[in-house]
């Protein structure tokens, strides 16, 4: 399956929406495949979605926040807060580890500072993210969503209880999570990763897209996230000066 084959432009995110919206047949079906397990935000209007373990105001997050309004629908994300914290995942990493880009030096290398957020000695390995503290005492998951509302109009949805719902496990929850996106609301996603990553979509996610456009007969709606087209680029991991001016 060749990535960009699963990307819809614009354009196609917008016309397909208003016409799949009105599609009732197609609504029952998604709703028979899912036993009407439809989270609520996701009923009454169409979503732009990015999907995290935690959100946080990083320049990912800006970036899906500008897509988001250029397509005129409502961003969400939705998060993931049983899950575990592991030094191993850029990811996660970075939100313990977090990295400001301060710009490029004459050698146009990027010149970044970081600022740890918890302890990263092992005491908070494979802890639930809702479950760890900052160093300065305040609960992970609420530090960073308390920068993120300063920053951006996103709502969240902790769909920890939906996920157990659908299986518990990425091989099991991934094809109705991909389900969601072929009829109502649009995924937005950065395909062209490396390392575990490239094993996680090769093995898990391509599969999903694919079982869900012969079962529905429709491509799911994803657009890119990363105009950049670089999954290691420090500027995608790293947070504007902004927010290290308000937490400093």
């Amino acid at each position: 399956m060749k990535i960009n084959e699963i990307y819809s432009t614009k354009e196609e995110v917008i016309a397909e929406l208003k016409k799949r919206w009105a599609d009732k047949e197609l609504t029952k079906k998604l709703e028979d495949f899912l036993h009407k397990n439809i989270p609520e935000p996701f009923l009454n209007q169409p979503r732009a979605v990015l999907g995290r373990a935690l959100v946080s105001p990083d320049n990912e997050t800006k970036t899906f926040y500008e897509k988001s309004k250029d397509i005129g629908i409502k961003p969400i994300d939705f998060e993931y807060l049983d899950d575990i914290f592991i030094t191993t995942n850029h990811g996660k990493m970075c939100l313990g580890k977090m990295v400001f880009y301060e710009g490029l030096d004459k050698n146009q290398r990027p010149i970044t500072t970081n600022i740890h957020s918890i302890d990263l000695t092992g005491i908070n390995e494979k802890k639930r993210f809702k479950d760890i503290k900052t160093l300065w005492g305040e609960n992970f998951v609420d530090f960073h969503h308390r920068i993120l509302k300063k920053m951006y109009d996103i709502d969240l949805f902790d769909g920890s209880e939906w996920y157990k719902k659908m299986g518990g496990k990425p091989e099991l929850y991934y094809i109705p999570y991909i389900a969601l996106f072929t009829i109502k609301h649009v995924l937005f996603e950065d395909l062209e990763t490396g390392g575990k990553e490239e094993q996680f979509f090769n093995d898990i996610f391509f599969p999903a897209v694919e079982f869900i456009k012969k079962e529905f007969g429709l491509k799911p709606l994803i657009m890119p996230m990363n105009s950049l087209n670089d999954w290691d680029n420090i500027y995608w991991w790293s947070y504007p000066k902004e927010v290290k001016n308000m937490i400093k």
